[in-house]
């Protein structure tokens, strides 16, 4: 009898501790973006997606202003993001970059982040490529002619060791759906100086250097022509010009952005006035990553 008394107890407290545990499952079918140092881009959209294990389910397409997502037809800004699955089910969420014609399978991942059992906020960052312990030099020169009397005229993300020209960026070869792009800015102006892959190896331009010799690093001399709006003879000596090292979406060769402007820059210097030529010179590394957060809406 006590025996029976006993198993009935504990058969008791079993059912009381599955009922408390199953009226504390949270359930989650809505979220809000707040978005970071994220840009509107003009012949694309951005998407969200919920992931669980390798499938990737898409929820919506939107753009991005001022921060805030909008949706893509009338820029009427997005408060909250709908479905009819439980988000805690899932494992991370994804932004990734979709151009307006793509074949199946082709995006840029922007931004990946787990999700939390408890549904506390959860931290969107850039997913593109591993951007730790960056860094970089460039230096004035044009190897593409063999003439020494201009060397003011041309730029090169390169430093010497001994008397080669060795590659002067440190980062790490790109993934699927990005590539590095060099800058040139001179008052407001800013020239793409070509896109590539890793640090060493020629760019996509060579538009404005001669062609005497290429060097297998990114860079470009201004002597056979020079950009729009450029001085006719460059001398990037004079503290007027910027040079940058951008991440920009790539797809197939194909930027589904902006093709006219960086999508974020990465490493930046101004160049300095009377700057000696063949001299590394060191760019800062920019904070400007792009990231969000999400905030879920626990029912």
């Amino acid at each position: 009898m006590k025996k029976n008394i006993l198993c009935a107890f504990f058969l008791i407290i079993l059912v009381m501790t599955g009922c408390s545990k199953e009226s504390t499952i949270k359930t989650a079918k809505s979220l809000r973006i707040d978005f970071k140092n994220v840009p509107s881009i003009e012949n694309a959209s951005y998407e969200l997606h919920l992931v669980k294990g390798e499938q990737r389910y898409p929820l919506k397409k939107f753009q991005v202003v001022d921060g805030k997502p909008v949706e893509l037809r009338n820029d009427k800004k997005i408060k909250v993001f709908q479905t009819e699955r439980n988000i805690l089910d899932f494992d991370a969420i994804e932004i990734t970059i979709e151009p307006t014609k793509k074949k199946k399978g082709e995006r840029s991942l922007l931004l990946s982040g787990e999700i939390n059992s408890n549904g506390q906020d959860i931290t969107l960052k850039f997913a593109g490529i591993n951007l730790e312990g960056i860094e970089g030099q460039y230096m004035l020169a044009t190897p593409t002619d063999e003439i020494a009397e201009n060397e003011e005229s041309g730029v090169w993300f390169a430093k010497i060791e001994g008397e080669k020209m060795v590659p002067g960026l440190k980062i790490r070869p790109t993934q699927a759906g990005w590539s590095y792009e060099g800058w040139i800015e001179y008052k407001g102006k800013i020239t793409s100086l070509g896109r590539f892959g890793q640090p060493y190896g020629k760019d996509t331009i060579d538009t404005y250097s001669l062609r005497i010799f290429q060097p297998e690093i990114p860079g470009e001399d201004f002597i056979a022509r020079v950009p729009n709006n450029f001085p006719i003879l460059v001398n990037l000596a004079t503290g007027d010009y910027k040079v940058s090292v951008s991440l920009e979406p790539d797809i197939d060769g194909n930027d589904p952005s902006d093709v006219n402007k960086p999508f974020f820059i990465i490493l930046s210097s101004n160049i300095p006035n009377d700057l000696a030529t063949k001299t590394p010179t060191p760019l800062e590394v920019m904070k400007d990553v792009p990231e969000a957060t999400v905030t879920l809406e626990i029912d």
